[in-house]
């Protein structure tokens, strides 16, 4: 019997083995019309298994550059679009770097770290105003972490931890009222369903 596991490895198994097939049947024809015709005939095959590309001109490229991939770059064929060389397509792209910053509290985040760094900019109304909307921002940000209400006072407190700072203006301020996010609930729904 003929297994999978003693044929050669696919180098696209998006394609299946039949493809792959009619590339290395590509590489044996010896005329180059009748080669660049079977080769228009395989690359419609090919777009008929990924319909989801919807751009034509980048749709041909992306075939062509895969019909030369399975070919191994060994295919002489008219190629009608430009494919990038072979060095770029198997390059590895640049690591992108994990970002290091420690965040002090992770339910309010680190954008309100930032915001808080940005106090000193700020002077008498627009001040009250600027750490007014951080003590919003930081209530609603506790609220959707941990799904519970919380006290005014608590969150005044943890502006305090985090800035360091100590205005007399903050016990004045009245924090905006942040309801639960509510949650469905489709049990009901279905009970419902059944009852009819």
């Amino acid at each position: 019997m003929d297994y999978n596991t003693k044929r050669p490895k696919l180098i696209l198994p998006e394609y299946g083995r039949n493809i792959h097939q009619m590339v290395s049947f590509l590489k044996t024809i010896e005329d180059r019309d009748e080669r660049n015709e079977q080769a228009n005939v395989v690359i419609g095959v090919m777009s008929s298994l990924s319909p989801q590309i919807k751009n034509r001109e980048e749709m041909a490229q992306r075939l062509w550059t895969q019909l030369l991939i399975m070919a191994e770059f060994d295919l002489d064929v008219d190629i009608p679009v430009e494919i990038p060389p072979q060095s770029e397509i198997f390059d590895k792209p640049q690591q992108v770097p994990y970002p290091k910053t420690t965040i002090k509290t992770r339910h309010f985040g680190h954008n309100i770290d930032l915001l808080i760094a940005e106090i000193d900019r700020y002077e008498g109304e627009e001040l009250f105003q600027y750490v007014e909307q951080i003590l919003n921002q930081m209530k609603k940000l506790y609220v959707n972490w941990n799904r519970d209400l919380v006290a005014d006072d608590v969150i005044k407190r943890e502006f305090k931890r985090l800035s360091g700072k100590d205005f007399d203006f903050i016990e004045t301020i009245e924090l905006a009222d942040i309801r639960l996010p509510k949650t469905h609930n489709n049990n009901k729904k279905k009970k419902q369903q059944k009852r009819r």
